[in-house]
């Protein structure tokens, strides 16, 4: 089970990357058995004064996927889920949605 032990080490790193000054900021949610823990450090641009918040909007492009990716990986590795189990069972919202299957968009 995922355990949010792996998290402390995730602090951690994140308050150090803002020490040495190479990451300007950052805000970071987990949530573990119906309990979210939001932090936040650092501000919201390098060498500025206001400082990141819970509310703090970031452009994040397309770097959501690949945070995603890891963590469903993570989450299977530690038997929460199976790569195999179908989007629905995490996701009911999206059950009835269209999804293109083939290369030729039939």
């Amino acid at each position: 089970m995922c355990s949010l032990s792996r998290f402390v080490t995730v602090w951690s790193v994140l308050e150090q990357r803002v020490a040495d000054g190479r990451l300007p900021g950052y805000a970071a949610a987990v949530r573990h058995r119906g309990t979210t823990e939001v932090r936040t450090g650092g501000c919201l641009v390098r060498g500025g004064r206001d400082p990141v918040t819970a509310d703090s909007l970031f452009r994040l492009s397309s770097l959501s996927k690949p945070y995603a990716g890891v963590l469903t990986l993570a989450l299977a590795e530690d038997g929460v889920l199976a790569l195999a189990d179908p989007v629905t069972r995490w996701l009911p919202e999206l059950a009835g949605f269209r999804v293109l299957a083939a290369p030729a968009g039939r």
